[in-house]
């Protein structure tokens, strides 16, 4: 498990390796428009059970 930040230092991500597969992870990420993270959702994830 390892973690990456951008040049500007405004997302934060965790990349893990599972069965030879990389996966991603936003762990943080600096919102200028000043909403909580809990106000962003996945609402155009083609699978609707994992719409948030």
């Amino acid at each position: 498990m390892r973690q990456w930040e951008n040049k500007d230092k405004t997302l934060r991500i965790e990349i893990l390796t599972i069965q030879h597969n990389f996966r991603a992870k936003i762990i943080w990420f600096s919102d200028t428009e000043g909403k909580p993270m809990d106000y962003r959702k996945d609402t155009r994830n083609p699978d609707p059970k994992l719409r948030s």
